[in-house]
């Protein structure tokens, strides 16, 4: 959840039927009720979430989360409220098995969202950090305290940023052996 004011909150996560795979949903909040935005459609919603929502102002929102591959994969999923509707931003996604769980902001050129990212050579999961300075999504480095061995889990799960030069991410680690 994020507010803009007490009058222009947003919500997102994701919904589905017992037939159905999960798709984005993102909810408004204008100071009385909720109501649900449409979410933009992608190649195909089954298999898609919104994790994390930040909001800059009324007309600047960002959600992240993950979209399906064509082989059933999953890529990063970046959206962008714009004052009058969502779009699919360009974001990168290194590999086959990506995933934005949350998103944090100093401004509108220096967002930050983290995730993971899966290492198909040795099925190990590493993290994933990626930077908008205003134009373009980028990949940053980022540390895997565990190696790349098989069923290693290094996960981010949240982010804050405080200031463009102090920005940090929180996750777990799962150590398979």
């Amino acid at each position: 959840v994020a507010a803009v004011s007490a009058s222009d909150v947003w919500a997102v996560g994701f919904s589905f039927t017992c037939t159905a795979l999960l798709r984005p949903m993102i909810l408004h909040f204008d100071g009385t009720s909720w109501k649900v935005v449409p979410s933009p459609k992608l190649g195909t919603n089954d298999n898609s979430a919104l994790n994390g929502v930040i909001a800059l102002a009324s007309d600047n929102v960002f959600a992240v989360g993950y979209q399906p591959a064509s082989n059933g994969a999953v890529l990063t999923l970046v959206e962008h409220w714009d004052g009058t509707s969502w779009k699919v931003m360009p974001s990168p996604s290194p590999t086959l098995g990506n995933v934005l769980s949350a998103v944090a902001a100093n401004s509108p050129t220096d967002i930050w969202a983290v995730g993971t990212r899966s290492d198909q050579a040795t099925t190990s999961i590493q993290t994933l950090v990626e930077h908008f300075d205003g134009t373009s999504w980028k990949i940053v480095s980022s540390p895997n305290p565990l190696p790349k061995i098989a069923l290693n889990q290094n996960v981010l799960t949240s982010v804050t940023a405080s200031s463009a030069t102090d920005v940090t991410a929180v996750g777990f680690l799962n150590d398979a052996l």
